[in-house]
C-alpha cells in the first residue's frame, strides 16, 4: 500500500497518505513524519514492530473506520474496544487503513497507482460495499450511539467533563461550539477529534449515549443520551490532590 503516517494524539489519530513513493514520496513522508512527530507506516509489519500497543491500535482503528462511515455511509465497518491479539490488531487496522486510502481516493477522484489491486483483496477481506461516487452518496443520518446500562464520572476540568457538560444542556453542541469549548484556545480540534470523542470518551468509556438533533435549517446539534430510568449525568469526581 502507499506510506502512511499516523500521529496518535489520546484517543484520536491523524492519517496522512503518501501514495506516491516511486516518484519521492518516501522522502516527503520521512520528513512529514519527523517534523509532526509522527510514525510512519509501509506495511502491517511496521505496526506490530513500532511504539504502538494492541490498545493503542484500537484508537488508531477506530479513527480510520470513523472518518470510512463519513464518507461512505454504506460502509459495513464498525469499530472496536479490543483486539483478540497484536497480530489480530496489526492485521485488521493495515486493512482499515488500506480502505481508508482507497475511500478518500475515490471520493476525491484522485484513485492513486496501485489502489485498484489492493481494493479487490480488502474488500475480500473485510466485506465492504462498493463505494459510492460522492455526488450520489446518501445523506449522513448523524451519530445515534445508545446509552450503556451503566455509567460512569468524568472527572472534575477534563475535556470529558467539557464535552458531557456540553452535550448535556437542553440546546445541546454543534461543533463549532464543541471545537471552541475543548480546544481552550489552543490548536483547534478536528471534526473528527469531537467525534472520536463520542464515540470512546463518551460512549465506550463513561457510558454515555449521543445523538444528532437535524434542523429544518440543515443545523447538526449533539445531545446526550441517558440510560433509562437515569435523568440526568453523574456529578465529576474531583480533581487529585
Amino acid at each position: 500500500m502507499s506510506l502512511v503516517t499516523i500521529k496518535l494524539v489520546e484517543t484520536f489519530a491523524t492519517i496522512t497518505f503518501f501514495p506516491d513513493a516511486k516518484v519521492g514520496g518516501q522522502n516527503k513522508a520521512d520528513a512529514f513524519a519527523d517534523e509532526t512527530d509522527a510514525i510512519l507506516i509501509s506495511d502491517e509489519a511496521d505496526l506490530v514492530t513500532d511504539a504502538y500497543s494492541a490498545k493503542e491500535l484500537v484508537h488508531v482503528y477506530n479513527s480510520a473506520v470513523e472518518e470510512i462511515q463519513d464518507l461512505n455511509p454504506s460502509s459495513r465497518l464498525k469499530t472496536t474496544k479490543r483486539f483478540a491479539s497484536s497480530k489480530a490488531a496489526a492485521s485488521r487496522t493495515m486493512t482499515a487503513l488500506e480502505i481508508l486510502g482507497i475511500t478518500r481516493a475515490k471520493v476525491s477522484g484522485e484513485a492513486p497507482e496501485g489502489l485498484k489491486t489492493i481494493e479487490g483483496s480488502v474488500k475480500k477481506v473485510a466485506k465492504v460495499t462498493k463505494i459510492k461516487a460522492a455526488g450520489t452518496q446518501r445523506a449522513s443520518k448523524g451519530v445515534n450511539l445508545k446509552a450503556k446500562d451503566w455509567l460512569k464520572p468524568c472527572r472534575e476540568g477534563t475535556k470529558q467533563q467539557i464535552m458531557l457538560d456540553m452535550l448535556a444542556r437542553e440546546e445541546g453542541a454543534t461543533l463549532d461550539q464543541l471545537r471552541v469549548a475543548l480546544s481552550q484556545g489552543r490548536k483547534p480540534w478536528a471534526d473528527q477529534t469531537i467525534k472520536s470523542g463520542f464515540n470512546w470518551d463518551m460512549n465506550s468509556v463513561k457510558g454515555y449515549g449521543v445523538k444528532t438533533v437535524i434542523s429544518d435549517a440543515g443545523v447538526h446539534t449533539y445531545h446526550i443520551v441517558l440510560p433509562e430510568g437515569v435523568s440526568k449525568p453523574l456529578p465529576p469526581t474531583p480533581r487529585k490532590g
